[in-house]
Parts: C-alpha cells; structure tokens; sequence
C-alpha cells in the first residue's frame, strides 16, 4: 500500500469534459453497482451500429461493465451537419460515440481499421483492412477489457454491409483465440490473455429483414424495462443516444414499453435462461471477495441521497481493501468507480481553467485553479503538481463548505509538448489502417488531457489525489457553459481557400492564403511553393499580428508548358522556421470542439477542360465542397438561398445544382420544385446530385418518372460501360474516354435510380464484382428547352480529390444544349 504524507493514498483521474456529479439516483445505482463484477463486450463496425438500448440495460440495469467495440470511426460514412470527410468525419463520429456512451454509460474502444465506404462483402472488407492485422487489435481489446461474454450486432452472413459481416466474423475469430497465450504474444508485455465464458449473436429485424426467419430457441431480454431511479426505459435512453449520431441523421424516438431482444449463443458454453448463465458476477471471484461484499453492504446501508458524505469512511475502507488484492484490471475498474463515487458523495467540484483555449510551444500558460467541497466532509488541500507544468506547490488550506477556493498559477508551455492531433492521425495511414503502434492508446477512443494538475486532498485522515484536466471554459450564448481541453498548436495557421488549382490552358489561377496568428506579436513571411513547370508569385510579408489575428494573402500560379500535375504548399516563414499546418477547429453544439491539424498543401491540376456557360446556382445540401471545384473551373458559382427558390429570378443562372442531400434537409427546395422545373422547361439546366432515399423527401423531384434507390457501385475502379456513345455528356464540350474514370476514390457512386420514364436517357453502365450492371447513376432528360439530369456519381468526393476526369464530366453536365 502506498502511503503519503504518512497516510493513505488513494489517485483519482477524472477523462471527462468536466467533473462528473452524479445525483441521487446515479449515486445509488453507482453503489449498487460494486457488488457487481460482470462485464460485457459489444462488437459491431462502425459508429451507429451499437444497439444503445441494451447497452444502457446491461450498463444501467444490470450494471454490468459494459464496452461498445466499433472497428471504424465511420470515415466512410456521409455527414448532414457539414462538408467534413474522411479523417475529419472521423473525429465527428468518435465524439458522437462518446456523447452517446456518457448517456447510455457504456465505453467506447476501436481498432485502427479505416471505414473505406460501403463494401459490399466481407471478403473485400477484409482484404482490404489486412484481415491479421485488425483480427490482433481486437484480440487486444478483450485482452484488456476482459468481457465475461461478447455480443455481435451481425453475425459472419447477416448484416449486408460487408464491413458489417466481417465484425462478426472477427468477433468470432477473436473468441476462439484471445486466451491462447501462443497468439499475438507482444500483446502479453501489458495483458493477459483472456478467454470470455461464450459470444453471442443479438439477432434483429429491422430493414424488413428478420436474422431468424424459422423462429429458432432464443435467450430474451426485454431492454424496454423501466428504471425509477433513472425516471426512463432503457429504450428511452437509447433514444436520446442514438440522436447523439446527428451527422448521420440517427435522431430517434424516446420509445416506451416492452421490446424485446434475442440471443443466440454462436461459440463457447450453452445458456438456457440468461445471457450470463453460468458466470459468477459477485466477489466470490476472488479469494477475500466475502470481505469485500461485507465492506459494501455497508457503504450501501450508509448511504443517505439527501446526506451521501456518510458514506464516505465505508468507501475509503473499502477502497483500502481492494488495494491489498494483486493488480487486477477488475479490482482497478472497481478502484476507479470507488474514487469516482468518493468525488460526489463530497459534491467536491475542482476545475483547472485555463486563459485560452490553445497555446503555442514556448507560451506562458495561465491556470485557475477552484476548489469547491459542497458537503460536510472535512476536506484539505495538501498540495497541487503537475509535472507537464513544473508545478509543484504545497498547501494547508481546509475547503470550507460551499466556498470556493481559488489559486492562480502560471507556467510555460516547454519546447517537447506534442501539438495537438488525434492520436490515430499522427502518422500517414496506409492499406486502410492508422498506423499507431503504441499499445496505451491503441484501442481507446481519443487522446487524454495534454496537461493535467494533481490535487492531494486530505478526507477523514485520508489522502486523495484528483488528476484534473486543464481546460478552457466559456460561456456560449445559445449552449450555456461550454469546456474543450487545451491544445497546443503552432504560433500560426496557415491554410488555402483553394483545396485544388486547375491551370487550365496554361491560364493564371488565383490562390487564397490565410495567415491566422496563434499567439501575439507574429511577423513573417509567406510563400507557396509550386513544382518544375509552375510558376507561384513572390512571397508577402506580415508584421505584428496580434493573436487569432488573421490576414488574407493573394497569389498567382502560372503552368508553363511543360508543367504536368502536382502539389502546391502554402508556408508561412517565422524567424527562419517554417510551418505550412492548417489548424482547424471542427465545432458542433453536442460535441466538445475538436482540434485538428492537416498540412496546407493542395493539387495542381494540368489537363484539357472545356466548358460552356458562366453562371451556376448551387443549392447547398447536408455540405458539400463541390461549389470550390466549379469555381476552379471557371464558373462563378452562387448559393442559393431559401428565398431564391420560392421568389427568385432563376433563369440569370447557365446551370442550377442540387448538393448532396439537399432534398433531405431543404424543405424549401421540395416546396419549391416546381420552380425549378419551370426553370428547365424555359431552357436551363438542372443537375441533381444523390440524394438518400426517404419516403416525402425524394418523391416527384423529376418532371418525369424517376425512382431513387440504394444501389450503388462501391469498387471505385469498377468498368465502365459507354450505353450511348454519341451522347453529349460523352462528347461535348470534352470527349470523355474511360480514361475519365481512373483514380477515382472510394467509390463510383451510391443512391443510383433503378426506375425511370423513357424520356430519361441513360449514359454510362457500371457494376461492382459479379453483380448485374446498373444504369442508374447518370440520366438526362430533356424537358421543354432545357434539361433534368439525375446522378449518382460520387462527384462530392471526385472533385475535392482532384479527379480529372471528374471535372470534364461535370463540365459537360453543365454545358449540355449550350
């Protein structure tokens, strides 16, 4: 046992946003819940796919351990709040994952695995994710959470998605070998191996399909239980954590009454009547556990909701006893809700706040520490440290009862901190993996606090130490009280308005460049550096910018004639040393704000486009960056509001295009379709790009008959078949040769029509592996003097990834009948 100061040590680490205060009914169920050891292991593929409602059950209702395993952050997936993807839509969707689990009060874990899209089975899936490689990262996750059993959303043949199919079949695989001491050895450096009582399938209906069609023996569970203590159904809190997903659209109804859930046992032990038959989930487990009950019972027939400091001395008892056991992750696990519980029972609030929300390597750091014991409970500050901070600062101060005791402290940010970026994105992927290799954060789902403050807290002849974060806390004018940890980011951020230049016909092109300070007092210089065959203006000078001062900087980029394709950076030149990072803030109400970093870097593009037209109307969407790419075409591009499309002169514009899913989230543009068809008819062109297929919202948006689907063509290297080589879209202003289709990514498309009238002309046919051809992606009608096109071609993500063939393509859509 660890002592200090001579008497008994206990460290508290508190990872979320904020000190958690439980209430009453929490802290009772937080109680109850030490005399409970079971634990259990959710697994599915990507965010969104858990089954919240028993999650919530097993984690608040049978207050079982509980883990939802995602072996993707959703990459892949589409975003209605905004126009991020990729690796910024998965940073959404991992804070989406942790806003849900602090509702439904399960943990979050991951493999390094990256959502490459929709795949259509589990042999390309795991081909493409290096099926050993993802196969140990989820060996290592039972190995350190150590389920007593393991749930699979899908099972190896039911699920459809094919990254769906291969978390089962991984799942399973994992089953079988995570006690075998012989598999993935290294891992037993930090685990040991560990074997779970049985895995089980929780079987669905849902998407008119039900996983046991014949009916089959079953074991249930009725997740739609209510809680008093919690004044809801487990279903009711899986309501409000799955609209957690708002990117993906995923706002649920709060559902109240029965609903029930079945099991199949697909490998190890047999159940007859319980998920847990079998398992002994009370202190039993180990040898001096009738101790351990007996020291819990009393924390239980102590507690009073309207005085929880009387349960202090029992939990500090038995905290005490469970120091004794041999390190054990479940003694630890159970150490941990102790400390937690020890917090609230003394309504203790401490906050480490910090003057600004980011700093750069070398600043002075301000930090206000507050102390608040809103209890009973005799409580003393003995000291604070941090060894990030070089603070260490020893106290006598008693916290009176509900006064706040506050100390300043100052220090300097060193030269070695990391700059903040989510652990998984330091490095460059590669084979659809992150490439992290260090097994303390592999698994887990975000980055811990760059500094925290160690407060030594003396209760009842007790020492607690309180690891708090330091953060940086606002007020928002819609959204209340507001935190986010503090970053550490370079002492400028430099970044492009224009992601891709087009040096078409060898003509100048105008780059964007934003030099935002990020602390005070920054001169410098900028420039971009171009290839062979390019030529970038000279380099702009900035002085004295104050901090979050941000100036704009014009350049022009000429190709010569023998410039071919390449990338430009943008940099920023700071006492002879060089940054070129973007430093971006993703920021969205029911997420804390994210800060990421990506290099200022983007494509010039050399090759041959024509167009026809000038003007373009662009109705945004869930956000999309498709109306950039049309600028570096050529066109001036201009969003059209609301009231455009209900009262607007339309026909000022060449050419008007839909985004992605603005049909989903545009009400005024269902309204006012029939303003826009009126447009076609008098002689403009109207290009709809996907849409998701939902009943009311993408019903009747063609002149004539036109039924979206969820077909789509995942393999972004799929054939390509001409249907109508004489078409204009294939010919005019630009010949396009399936040359126009390599270098595609992720996929070719998605949400393709499978009906529509004859009047429709399809262009192009395309197929993932053996599947029939669709020619659904790309349609044109002409109507009155103008014309409808539909497509499903993925052109949100072509464009931005400087696809060329993209761009010539969309150019003819633009420029038909000019």
């Amino acid at each position: 046992m660890k002592k200090f100061f001579g008497v008994i040590f206990i460290a508290i680490s508190f990872s979320f946003a904020q000190m958690k205060q439980m209430d009453a009914g929490e802290l009772q169920l937080s109680i109850d819940k030490l005399s409970v050891l079971g634990s259990v292991l959710y697994v599915g593929a990507h965010p969104d796919d858990e089954n919240s409602a028993l999650l919530a059950y097993f984690a608040k209702g049978k207050l079982y351990r509980t883990g939802y395993l995602s072996l993707t952050r959703g990459e892949g997936g589409q975003n209605l709040l905004g126009s991020e993807q990729g690796a910024e839509l998965g940073i959404i969707r991992t804070q989406e994952l942790l806003a849900a689990r602090r509702i439904d009060g399960a943990e979050q874990f991951f493999t390094r695995t990256i959502d490459f899209g929709f795949s259509k089975s589990s042999e390309e899936a795991l081909r493409s994710w290096d099926k050993d490689s993802v196969l140990k990262d989820v060996v290592w996750v039972i190995r350190k959470f150590r389920p007593d059993i393991i749930i699979t959303r899908f099972s190896p043949t039911q699920g459809g998605h094919g990254h769906h199919l291969s978390s089962a079949i991984l799942a399973e695989e994992a089953f079988k070998i995570s006690g075998d001491p012989n598999i993935f050895p290294e891992q037993l450096n930090y685990v040991r191996p560990w074997k779970a009582k049985r895995i089980l399938f929780n079987q669905f209906r849902f998407g008119g399909v039900n996983s046991n069609p014949q009916n089959l023996p079953t074991l249930k569970i009725d997740v739609g239980a209510y809680n008093p203590l919690l004044g809801k159904s487990f279903t009711e809190i899986s309501g409000i954590s799955r609209t957690m997903h708002k990117s993906q659209a995923m706002g649920s109804s709060q559902y109240k009454g029965s609903s029930i859930n079945e099991f199949s046992v697909t490998n190890g032990e047999k159940a007859v009547n319980d998920v847990m038959e079998g398992i002994d989930i009370s202190w039993n487990r180990f040898p001096n556990g009738k101790k351990i009950e007996q020291l819990i019972k009393e924390v239980q027939r102590t507690f009073n909701p309207a005085k929880p400091e009387n349960s202090i001395p029992a939990l500090l008892r038995t905290h005490t006893a469970l120091q004794k056991i041999n390190n054990d992750p479940l003694i630890n696990c159970k150490m941990e809700e102790i400390e937690s519980l020890i917090q609230s029972c003394a309504g203790l609030w401490i906050e480490a706040r910090a003057e600004n929300a980011a700093y750069a390597q070398g600043d002075s750091i301000g930090i206000t520490m507050t102390f608040l014991n809103r209890s009973s409970a005799h409580i003393s500050l003995s000291s604070i440290s941090s060894s990030e901070l070089n603070i260490n600062i020893p106290s006598q101060q008693v916290l009176k009862f509900n006064e706040p005791y506050q100390l300043q402290l100052s220090s300097v940010v060193t030269r070695d901190q990391f700059e903040t970026q989510s652990y998984w994105l330091r490095t460059p992927a590669a084979h659809n993996r992150y490439s992290t290799y260090d097994y303390d954060v592999i698994g887990t789902a975000e980055n811990s606090s760059l500094f925290s403050i160690a407060a030594a807290l003396s209760i009842y002849k007790t020492t607690i130490m309180i690891h708090v974060p330091v953060q940086f806390k606002w007020v928002d004018d819609r959204e209340g009280e507001k935190y986010q940890n503090v970053a550490i980011v370079p002492p400028v951020s430099v970044s492009t308005v224009e992601k891709n230049i087009v040096g078409n016909n060898g003509e100048h092109s105008m780059l964007s460049v934003a030099v935002k300070a990020l602390e005070n007092n920054i001169s410098g210089k900028v420039k971009i550096n171009v290839p062979s065959g390019w030529t970038a203006s000279d380099e702009q000078s900035f002085t004295s910018l104050a901090m979050n001062e941000e100036k704009a900087f014009q350049f022009y980029i000429h190709p010569d004639s023998t410039a071919v394709s390449g990338t430009f950076t943008a940099e920023a030149v700071i006492n002879g040393k060089t940054f070129s990072q973007t430093v971006k803030i993703i920021s969205f109400p029911h997420i804390p704000p994210q800060t990421v970093m990506e290099s200022a870097t983007g494509k010039l593009l050399v090759f041959d486009l024509k167009k026809r037209g000038r003007v373009v109307g662009y109705i945004m969407g869930a956000g999309d960056q498709v109306p950039a790419a049309l600028q570096q075409m050529g066109y001036t591009v201009s969003l059209v509001s609301d009231d455009e499309l209900k009262n607007g002169d339309l026909q000022k514009y060449d050419a008007i295009v839909a985004g992605v899913r603005a049909y989903n989230t545009r009400n005024q543009l269902r309204t006012s379709n029939a303003n826009l068809l009126k447009y076609v008819e008098q002689g403009g062109t109207y290009i709809v790009q996907y849409q998701t297929v939902i009943k009311g919202e993408t019903d009747n948006i063609a002149p004539y008959r036109l039924e979206l689907s969820r077909d789509r063509v995942t393999d972004e290297n799929a054939a390509i078949t001409f249907t109508n080589v004489t078409h204009p879209l294939l010919n005019y202003p630009n010949k396009i040769s399936q040359i126009d289709f390599n270098g595609w990514v992720q996929e070719r498309g998605l949400y393709f029509a499978n009906k529509w009238d004859t009047k429709f002309e399809s262009v192009i046919s395309c197929a993932d592996p053996n599947e029939k051809p669709t020619e659904g992606s790309l349609l044109v009608a002409k109507y009155g003097k103008g014309y409808y096109i539909f497509t499903g071609l993925a052109f949100f993500r072509e464009l931005p990834a400087g696809v060329e063939g993209a761009y010539r393509l969309f150019a003819n859509m633009i420029s038909i009948g000019k």
